[in-house]
């Protein structure tokens, strides 16, 4: 042993410590294999060209600091030991310790990894102070750090080595809350908003939900899960803030596949939240479960949600109207609704009678006869997408067109499309934009035989997109086609 290393026995004990540490790490896999897990995993995510030349780069050269680590920390430890130059040995020795973890953490946050479906991976273990306290201090880190302060000759005096526990325990209980963070500044952010000052996400459901895109014309399936199940979301409707809304989730029964039929379905209404990067998060329910499928949603001024929902029972398949708030049915047909104030629904779906709708009072009990009476509407052709607005008046389509109503008066056109026919609406929050779907079933192939058919003259084929989304102002009279594709069906919500 040399001069150096009699003198300063301390240090030589630390990075031997160190060194059998970090030797360790490499052993203990091949003594103790980890269990091995394969799982589906989610659509990965889409990053650029250069950040995934970025991430490539920093896990190369974590995977190469890794591989050289051993070899490193012994050259300095020999330069520490034989030349006396603890303290610099043990700043770089602690860049090689950690400077790989660095590099992986650059690459994860340059191209998150694809997440496993819910329910792949077993629990994480609980989190335990101590446990993690214990595996800080016989860390390679550490030790090398405290085989310095040795090699150094120094020792901290007592009011340090207090404020160094002081500082660890603060982290060790804030540590529990690094999975808060995120998701209370991702509130406090807000939705993300175009340039007309609407949310720049809307969402598609009737199946598997749709993340509608408005500023890059793109729409992207969100994968949802109830437990382990893929969530399928028949219906939206906006919650009144946003980018909140109500989403009605469905579980089909066998009866679906074969007959379409509700018979064995269930479904149960939950919150749903699109965040500033357009991710969607399925909220808490807001409702027990129903027998059959809740196929309308539609929410008051005040934030009562009423629901259409179409159930298998007594061997017939029978359609119901009700709501939340003491919860309420009446069996009425109708396959749509909207609130014509804040305790009246009115049923579009109802055939008419002299120009009057079914309109349902809600604050009568289920057995009344009067809870179902007549409101003004427009004749048969405007009434199968209705959407009120902020003043009282309701924005109707037939057809090719998108028009105001003022009862049952037209006030003007807002839209014509060029092709195909309006499929479906949403109304952006404040009233002043509409987003409108165009449907082209020219476009549509046989499912059986798998040919296009004869388009109809009366209605001009819009080429080889099947849907298109259109953004228009009614205050304007202007409109943008902001995407156009095949995948955008179902229930709309802005």
């Amino acid at each position: 042993m040399s001069d150096l290393s009699r003198q300063r026995p301390y240090a030589v004990f630390w990075w031997a410590l160190a060194a059998g540490a970090f030797v360790w790490e490499f052993v203990r896999p091949l003594l103790s294999p980890p269990k091995r897990i394969m799982c589906a995993v989610r659509a990965p995510v889409a990053v650029p060209e250069r950040r995934r030349t970025a991430a490539d780069v920093a896990e190369y050269a974590g995977v190469l600091l890794v591989d050289a680590g051993p070899f490193l920390l012994a050259g300095l430890m020999v330069l520490a030991v034989r030349h006396g130059a603890h303290t610099r040995a043990a700043g770089l020795a602690l860049g090689v310790l950690l400077a790989p973890e660095a590099l992986f953490v650059l690459e994860e946050s340059l191209r998150p990894p694809a997440e496993p479906t819910p329910g792949c991976l077993p629990e994480p273990s609980p989190y335990r102070p101590f446990l993690v306290a214990l595996h800080w201090i016989t860390s390679p880190a550490a030790l090398v750090v405290l085989a310095g302060i040795a090699g150094a000759r120094t020792r901290p005096d007592r009011g340090s080595l207090w404020r160094l526990a002081a500082a660890v325990a603060a982290v060790l209980a804030a540590v529990p809350l690094l999975p808060l963070v995120p998701p209370l500044a991702d509130r406090l952010a807000g939705p993300a908003l175009s340039a007309y000052g609407t949310p720049r996400y809307a969402l598609a459901g009737g199946g598997f939900a749709h993340v509608l895109d408005l500023d890059q014309g793109r729409v992207e399936p969100a994968e949802l899960y109830v437990g382990r199940r893929v969530a399928v979301v028949q219906a939206l409707a906006p919650a009144g803030e946003p980018g909140h809304y109500y989403a009605s989730v469905v579980s089909h029964g066998e009866a679906w596949a074969t007959h379409y039929s509700p018979r064995g379905s269930t479904s149960r209404l939950h919150r749903l939240r699109v965040n500033a990067q357009g991710d969607v998060e399925l909220g808490e329910p807001v409702s027990g479960r129903m027998r059959g499928i809740v196929h309308d949603l539609a929410v008051s001024p005040r934030g009562r949600i009423a629901y259409v929902r179409n159930a298998h029972v007594a061997g017939d398949d029978k359609q119901f109207t009700g709501v939340l708030g003491p919860r309420r049915e009446w069996q009425v047909q109708g396959h749509s609704l909207y609130w014509l104030d804040e305790h009246r629904l009115a049923l579009p779906g109802e055939p008419q009678v002299a120009g009057l709708q079914t309109a349902l009072d809600t604050r009568l009990p289920p057995g009344d006869r009067r809870a179902l009476g007549r409101a003004v509407a427009p004749r048969d052709g405007w009434n199968t997408h209705v959407l009120p607005l902020p003043d009282g008046r309701t924005l109707r389509a037939s057809g090719r067109s998108v028009a105001i109503f003022d009862g049952a008066a037209p006030v003007r056109t807002v839209l014509t499309l060029t092709c195909g026919e309006v499929d479906g609406m949403a109304l952006a929050p404040g009233g002043r934009h509409v987003l409108v779907r165009g449907y082209d079933a020219s476009t549509m192939p046989h499912p059986m035989t798998g040919e296009t058919p004869t388009p109809d003259p009366a209605k001009a084929p819009c080429g080889v997109t099947m849907y298109e989304l259109i953004r228009a102002d009614l205050d304007a009279g202007s409109h943008t086609v902001v995407w156009r594709g095949d995948s955008a069906g179902g229930d709309l919500a802005w």
